[in-house]
Order: C-alpha cells, then sequence, then structure tokens
C-alpha cells in the first residue's frame, strides 16, 4: 500500500503506512528503507541516510540497502566509508554498472588510480553506454600516460551521451587543451562554464593564444 501511494504522489500517506508497516514488524527492512526513499524524493539526503542505515542494521541482503548509503556517502565526499557498503553492494549485484561507476569515484578521488580505473573499466564493460565511468577512464587514462587518442575517444563519447554534463565538457576540453588542439578546447571549455563549470581563466588564456596566432600569421 505504501508503495502505490507512493507511486500516486501522496507522500504523507504513504509514509504512514510504510510506518504502520515497521510497528507491525519491526524486523522488516524494507518498510524502513522506503521511508528512507520517501526522503530522498523530499531532497532530504541526510534523513534518508540514516533511514537506510537502519534497514541495513536490519537487512544486509538485499543490493538497494548498502548502494544507496554508498551512494549518498559518495555525494557528502566520504569516500572511505562508501567503499565498504559499494563492495557490498557489488557481491550482492555484480552487474551493477552504477555500483561499479561509483566505487570508481571513491577510488579516484581517494588518488588510488589503479584500482579507480579497474572499477570504471568493469562499469564500461556491463555498459557500453556509462558516461561517467567513459569520462573518467578517458581522464585517469591521460594520467597515466596513455595513448592520447584513446584518453579523448573516451571523454569525447561521454560528451555525446550527456551533453548537459559541464564536467565532462571540462575533462574533454583538458585533453584538446593539452595536445594543443586550441579551437576545440576552447569551445569545450565554453560548453563546460555554460553548464555551471567555470572555466573562465582556461578560456581567456586559449583566446590570447589565438589572438596572437592570427597576429602573427598577418605580420
Amino acid at each position: 500500500l505504501g508503495i502505490c501511494l507512493a507511486q500516486n504522489e501522496d507522500r504523507a500517506s504513504a509514509r504512514a503506512a510504510f510506518a504502520t508497516a515497521q510497528r507491525l514488524d519491526p524486523h522488516e527492512a524494507m518498510a524502513v528503507y522506503n521511508q528512507g526513499v520517501l526522503c530522498l524524493l523530499e531532497k532530504k539526503p541526510a534523513a534518508a541516510l540514516e533511514w537506510f542505515r537502519q534497514a541495513y542494521a536490519l537487512e544486509t541482503q538485499t543490493f538497494d540497502i548498502p548502494f544507496q548509503i554508498g551512494k549518498l556517502l559518495t555525494e557528502q565526499k566520504a569516500y572511505e566509508e562508501a567503499i565498504p557498503y559499494l563492495e557490498k553492494a557489488i557481491r550482492l549485484r555484480a552487474h551493477s554498472a552504477s555500483a561499479h561507476t561509483l566505487l570508481g569515484r571513491c577510488r579516484a578521488c581517494l588518488a588510488q588510480t589503479h584500482q579507480a580505473i579497474a572499477a570504471y573499466q568493469r562499469a564500461v564493460k556491463i555498459n557500453p553506454y556509462d558516461a561517467a565511468a567513459l569520462s573518467a577512464l578517458g581522464s585517469l587514462y591521460d594520467v597515466k600516460g596513455e595513448n592520447p587518442e584513446i584518453c579523448v575517444t573516451f571523454c569525447r563519447q561521454s560528451v555525446a551521451l550527456s551533453p548537459d554534463n559541464g564536467l565532462f565538457h571540462l575533462r574533454l576540453a583538458r585533453l584538446y587543451h593539452k595536445h594543443n588542439q586550441l579551437k576545440r578546447a576552447l569551445a569545450e571549455y565554453e560548453s563546460a562554464t555554460a553548464l555551471g563549470c567555470d572555466a573562465s581563466h582556461q578560456i581567456a588564456d586559449i583566446q590570447e593564444q589565438l589572438a596572437a596566432t592570427a597576429k602573427d600569421k598577418q605580420c
């Protein structure tokens, strides 16, 4: 009943139904978990995390519970704390590209480059259209000194899949800039900035370089 009410966007009644289910069976983890989902829908991640932790204390073998805990902790930049939950989620559902991608993000943010690449590679193997994993792989491969064309290809694919993601444009722009493809870099920096990833300094730098080059040609 709670799920049906929630799907009809009657969240107050849904919460009451979940609370009743919890009262009738205090060991029913999904009644607790679903109250956390309602908090997510209401954009209350801190409250959601507490409900998910309570649910995990009752049930550790349901994928969604550790996955959501790991996801929220990742979003809070609590990367070390998130990793065990994401690893647990992966053990429960090894084919979850999203879990591998989140694990890769945690590893990358902790400067665990080799492990991050391995996690992102598994994500892409499961889902070749995982834009976040493709973008991160392109960036990390560049850090490792891999073939520049491969790095650019991954980042370009991520932008094609998620054109509204500023970070993906920014990563692609950095690769173009690094390899002196200034006009392409400028276009990507401008897209990144328009999407909320400020690259005004890079844009000014490239514009200055292009202007100087044009002036030299005129001379």
